[in-house]
């Protein structure tokens, strides 16, 4: 039975993103994985990068490239900064109803474990999504 006492997702030796605020003021969700017990769980260690590149996706209801396939990837990290909903895939051709992760507005995806590529499509045009891909 999983222990409900533990929060280690709000814990900031746990979670660096716990109590980060986005530009705008607003409180950044994100999603730490968790075992039945309560603690976080690791997919391996990915590596660290040493080059950056971060993009600007306009928000559009048909389907973007968020962060082309790459090898060398070590991590993406989408920032919905639209109001509408954002829906992203491991795969190509993202839709409202084959996606893999819904981010709501100001949520904050990152992608470890995957190094192809990733799309997206909003549930109406407003914004953009704020990407940042990191290479070894």
């Amino acid at each position: 039975m999983a222990n409900t006492t533990k929060q280690p997702f709000m814990d900031p030796a746990v979670n660096p993103l716990a109590g980060t605020k986005a530009m705008d003021g607003k409180n950044v969700r994100a999603v730490l994985v968790v075992n039945p017990d309560g603690d976080p769980v690791s997919f391996g260690a990915a590596g660290i990068g040493s080059t950056s590149v971060v993009s600007s996706v306009a928000s559009s209801m048909a389907v973007q490239t968020l962060a082309a396939s790459n090898t060398a990837r070590i991590a993406a990290k989408i920032f919905n900064a639209s109001t509408a909903d954002l829906y992203v895939k491991e795969g190509s051709g993202a839709t409202l109803s084959d996606y893999s992760y819904k981010l709501l507005p100001g949520d904050l995806l990152i992608v470890k474990d995957y190094n192809g590529i990733l799309t997206g499509l909003w549930s109406a045009v407003d914004g953009a999504a704020k990407v940042t891909v990191t290479t070894a």
